[in-house]
């Protein structure tokens, strides 16, 4: 079955008390982060060059990692689809209002994080020049990362 986590809001972050998830959950997880990762590289291939920047590659994993965080993971799929679908880049999120990032949101409740979503955009647009942080340290300057996404962004995206 799946559990929903726990959250604690912590210096406007939103970083896991519990990080309790079923092994389907954790599947699920992998298979969305393989759909990003495919959508990264033509054919799979890890050493081709690949059909999206780094950084583009990291904004989608942070939008899932967000995503997951209170939402159910079955959820978390369609809407990570369409978000990323509407707004592929950081800075076409950043050049997104707050009504249409929370019509985007809109069922998946805590809107906050859609919130967060949109001013780390920003920040990286505007203050990082499109580029996001390569180590979690960075990351945690990002508005709504907090050491769980931070760490977890980093690895996944950057390794």
């Amino acid at each position: 079955a799946t559990q929903q986590l726990a959250y604690e809001d912590v210096d406007a972050k939103f970083e896991p008390t519990t990080a309790s998830t079923s092994e389907d959950d954790d599947a699920k997880v992998r298979r969305l982060a393989k759909l990003w990762h495919e959508r990264a590289f033509e054919d799979g291939n890890d050493d081709r060059v690949g059909v999206m920047s780094d950084d583009q590659y990291a904004y989608g994993v942070l939008v899932s990692e967000i995503m997951s965080q209170q939402t159910q993971i079955e959820r978390v799929a369609e809407y990570w689809r369409r978000w990323t679908t509407r707004w592929p880049t950081a800075e076409c999120l950043a050049n997104a209002t707050q009504d249409e990032v929370n019509e985007e949101w809109a069922g998946l409740g805590y809107y906050r994080r859609a919130k967060y979503l949109l001013e780390g955009a920003k920040y990286v647009r505007d203050k990082l020049g499109g580029k996001y942080p390569r180590n979690v340290e960075g990351l945690l300057k990002v508005p709504g990362v907090g050491p769980y996404t931070a760490s977890a962004v980093a690895s996944i995206a950057f390794g």
